[in-house]
Order: structure tokens, then sequence, then C-alpha cells
């Protein structure tokens, strides 16, 4: 068959150059150009206006409009491949590359709340510092991640907690060959001090803060939001119980008659304890009898302690339950730096016990620690003690 350079296309009226010897296996066709319209091509101009080229001259300026439409084309496919190289060389862009590494490698073996908080590392990452390729990654993003973390007002032990969770992409890219070599992040340097604590006067204003929005807010959807505020202030000020322990309790984990709380996995969540351990926490006078209240009030289809009143969880994340607190706090100008709306109400609670004289042992079982050293390093701070009463122990 012979492969004819020029072809005339009578639908558009345009000769068509054909590229015989770029066409690629596997492909129907050359590659294919325009090199003009057929009274561009076929009419010449002249003093005395176009004149029609005859055959051989037709054939001549086309091959004349062929060399350079093949140059052209020549150049761009260079510059194309050059590019396609480049970008080989340089590694996949960072935003495919986290997704990939979220769905194969952290989402199998994590639990959904630490896989939303390495999504949520990715997502900062991407916000800051933009998408670009993964072997262009340099020291400057790592110093304008942290920057950017600094300027959304995030404390410091939640600045280093996202720079650790990017430093384990940036090591995983590196053992799946996406890096040349491993990257290391200098993290930020953050003070090993507890949560500050709540104390007895800040507790009652805080309470009393809520169940004030509780009494006079109109609104019912509003109402059952600040109910739920209510009941995760008493869960944390009573019982110590961490943030998704109260996000992720199930009605039926409350044992009023044995004046019990079961903290354990929730199956139909895919949910379970920090420590893998179930445990019974006792709930203490005034807790007990909140609850008991708490219970009469509620519907028939709610399952969850903090139920969105159609038996579904009302927050899907610790933050939106820290957020809602937090201001509540705000409102009664509890403001002081390092006290956290939950945290410092866990924290609150398990030093109140260690300093009242509470076992060391028993506090740790309540509060869900495997390590005494968590207890120790944390919460058991000279400055939420009375020293004075400590060195009375030495008087005759």
């Amino acid at each position: 068959m012979k492969k004819e350079k020029f072809i005339y296309d009578k639908k558009r009226l345009v000769w068509i150059g054909q590229f015989h010897d770029l066409q690629k296996s596997g492909t129907s066709h050359p590659p294919r150009v325009t090199l003009g319209t057929s009274d561009e091509c076929e009419y010449k101009a002249t003093k005395r206006g176009p004149v029609r080229r005859s055959e051989s001259e037709l054939i001549k300026w086309l091959s004349v409009l062929y060399d350079e439409k093949l140059r052209e084309y020549e150049t761009k496919q260079e510059a194309i491949e050059s590019i396609a190289r480049g970008k080989l060389a340089d590694g996949p862009l960072i935003q495919g590359l986290m997704q990939n590494w979220i769905d194969d490698d952290v989402q199998p073996s994590s639990k959904p709340g630490t896989v939303n908080e390495y999504r949520r590392t990715c997502t900062l990452f991407l916000d800051i510092c933009g998408n670009f390729r993964i072997r262009k990654f340099r020291k400057q993003h790592a110093n304008k991640f942290q920057n950017g973390l600094t300027g959304l007002d995030l404390s410091d032990s939640s600045v280093r907690k996202h720079q650790t969770q990017l430093q384990v992409f940036l090591n995983w890219s590196f053992t799946e060959e996406h890096l040349d070599k491993p990257v290391r992040i200098k993290k930020i340097k953050v003070s090993h001090r507890g949560p500050e604590i709540y104390s007895a006067a800040e507790l009652k204003i805080l309470q009393a803060t809520i169940e004030t929005a509780l009494k006079s807010n109109p609104n019912s959807y509003q109402k059952r939001c600040i109910k739920n505020h209510l009941r995760a202030f008493m869960l944390a000020r009573h019982s110590v119980l961490r943030n998704g322990e109260i996000l992720n309790l199930p009605l039926r984990h409350l044992l009023l008659d044995e004046t019990l709380i079961r903290v354990s996995a929730v199956t139909e969540i895919d949910w379970s304890t920090k420590t893998r351990q179930e445990r019974f926490v006792p709930m203490n006078p005034e807790l007990h009898e909140f609850l008991k209240i708490d219970m009469q009030g509620r519907q028939s289809q709610e399952k969850w302690f903090l139920d969105n009143g159609k038996g579904g969880q009302a927050f899907s994340t610790n933050s939106q339950l820290t957020q809602a607190l937090r201001r509540h706090k705000k409102r009664c100008g509890l403001d002081r730096v390092g006290l956290k709306p939950l945290q410092s109400l866990r924290s609150t609670g398990i030093t109140s016990m260690l300093a009242n004289g509470g076992k060391m042992d028993f506090v740790m079982k309540i509060a869900g620690h495997s390590n005494p050293q968590t207890t120790l390093n944390h919460y058991v701070r000279s400055e939420n003690f009375d020293l004075q009463d400590t060195v009375n122990l030495l008087s005759n």
C-alpha cells in the first residue's frame, strides 16, 4: 500500500501532511498536521491576483509546507518528551503519592481516628506547601510547613505531631523508592509539661456556663447540642475518660445498676480503646445521679452517650467535640494558656485523686494507663499540689 505524504480532506477543504516515519507501533495512522486550506495551497499570489498552481507546483509547495511542519512537530515532541523525562526523574506528584500511602499503608493497619489524623496532616501540607513532585522535596518545604502550622495558632505539640506524621510519610516514600535518600525533618521543640488543670472554682464556673446556655437557648437543635456538651463535661470531669472514649461510648456501656462505665471496643464502628484493654470505671455519686436523670430524658432511638437524637453519633471527630467545649470555656473567661477543654478536665481529675491520697495503681486503672511513667510524667506536677501539706509530714 502506497504511503501518501499528502491527502486532501474534502469535507474540511484542507491539505493534510502525514509523517509516516514518525508513526508508532500500534497506532492506526501516522501523525497528521494541517498544511493549509485548499485556497492557500492551490493558489499563489501574483501582482494580477491569485493564480492556480500547476500540479507539479502544488507538489513542490506542499513539500515546502510539509518540511516546515515536520520540523515544528519534531521540536514540539522533543519538548514534550523532555518534560516527561524530567517528571519521571522527579518522581510522582506528592498529592497522589500521599493518597496511595493512606490507602495502601495507613488505612489497613490503623484505627479510623488515626487515619483521619494522617489525612489531616496531608491536607495541611498540601494547603501550605502546594502539590509538587516528591523528589523536589527540600529543607525549605519542611520549614514552610512548620511556619504555616504555627501561623494556624496550633500548639507546639500539635505542630510536632503533624511534623512527625509527615516524617512517617517521607520514610514510606523512601522505602517505596520514590526518594533517592532518606529525608529528615527538624521538628519543633516541645516542653514536656503536662496540661494545666482547673481549680475547683473554675470547674463550677464552666459547668454553670454550660447549664445556663442549655436553659436559656430556645432552639431545640442547639439545646440538644449543648446537652451533649454538658454530658461530655460531666464524664471527663468525674470519670477522667479520654476524648475518644467519650465520643464513642454506647449507652449500653453505662451500667447504672452496677454504677460502672464499661470502656471497651465498639465493633459496629470499628473503634477500640487506646491501650486495647477493656476496663470498668466506677461512677461517683454526682455522676451517677446525673446519668440517671439524663437517661430518663432520652429518646427510644438513641444509642450513643453523645447522640444526635436519631441513633447516630453527635460528633464525627475528637476535634469537633473539643471545639464545642472550647467555646464554653472562652465564654466564661477561662482562656489561660495550656488550659484545654477536655484534656485538662481529665488531668484535673487524675491530679485530684492523687493529691487526695488515691493510690497510684488504682488511679492508673481508672485512667487507663498501662505505664506508671505516663501518670508520673504528665500528671504529677509539683505546682498542682500543696507542698506545705507535704513538708508538714516531717513535723513531730
